[in-house]
């Protein structure tokens, strides 16, 4: 697959101050030549803090002066206007996106034709959840090939995440670069879903060297699925909708890296059959399935 371009941008802070955290309800802007800064009527001074106002979020830095341009802030980079104005849900300078909570998605950039057309399609998919209840949308993504596309699919996985969250999102292998060692970027990527409840994996054929127990433990072990998932295939319904989803690990044969085992495709026999006709299931898995074969 096509990897993902990758621009890194530098960030500019400004720093100078000597005052302690203090909560206090009231309080008002002022300015000195140095920028704006929030003082209470204690005479104490916002640090390190969000202020709402007016429905507008600014951020007062440690060195007690507002936010304004790049700033990161714990984990997430933000933009602030001149004015200290967070910024939200659109393109900076046309080229960085912000989600809607003012999160920059590292390695999503709108000079990339392809990270355009998948931004269009997932703000599609965001719209397809306020269909009817005929419906069901979920996530696909796959051949992320860490380290090389480990920020831009991870942002985009972000994305996916921050601005449709009540879907479900599927991974579906390729977590490897191939000849990379993925190591380090590898476990912080996966380290970084495991608080997601709707997420679910399985392997690819470039998965040979990928931690599968780091993947299993932290994204399977708990969830409530049917199978085998350490293996990487396993199922669960969603009884509202009538769906089965079906996931399968096509990278677990002796014979080929594009094959079940035959463990796998006894177990599949069992999986496919639905409650009753009403049912439908959807199959997810790495590589494609042969809508020609004799399936069990």
């Amino acid at each position: 697959m096509g990897r993902l371009k990758l621009l890194i941008f530098g960030i500019l802070l400004v720093c100078l101050c000597n005052t302690h955290i203090v909560y206090a309800d009231n309080g008002h802007w002022k300015k000195n030549s140095i920028g704006y800064y929030y003082q209470y009527e204690n005479g104490t001074y916002a640090k390190s803090k969000w202020i709402k106002e007016n429905n507008t979020w600014y951020y007062i830095k440690s060195n007690c002066y507002m936010a304004i341009g790049w700033n990161k802030i714990g984990n997430y980079e933000y933009y602030f206007t001149k004015s200290g104005k967070l910024e939200t849900n659109k393109w900076i300078s046309g080229r960085y996106y912000v989600d809607k909570n003012g999160r920059y998605l590292y390695g999503l950039k709108s000079n990339n034709i392809k990270t355009r057309y998948k931004l269009q399609t997932y703000q599609t998919a965001n719209s397809l959840q306020n269909l009817s209840s005929d419906w069901s949308s979920f996530i696909v993504a796959t051949d992320f090939h860490t380290p090389r596309n480990n920020n831009g699919s991870q942002a985009i996985i972000n994305y996916l995440l921050s601005n449709i969250p009540n879907l479900n999102c599927f991974l579906l292998g390729d977590f490897n670069g191939g000849s990379d060692n993925i190591g380090k970027h590898f476990s912080k990527y996966i380290e970084s879903l495991k608080n997601r409840s709707k997420i679910y994996v399985t392997l690819g054929n470039h998965d040979v060297n990928t931690n599968k127990k780091l993947m299993y433990t932290t994204l399977l072990k708990n969830k409530n699925i049917i199978g085998n998932p350490e293996q990487f295939y396993y199922y669960f319904d969603d009884a509202n909708k009538k769906i089965r989803y079906l996931v399968i690990n096509t990278s677990n044969s002796n014979k080929s890296t594009n094959q079940m085992s035959d463990v796998e495709l006894e177990w599949l026999k069992t999986a496919i059959k639905l409650p009753n006709k009403s049912w439908s299931v959807v199959i997810l898995g790495h590589h494609d399935i042969d809508i020609n074969a004799n399936l069990p």
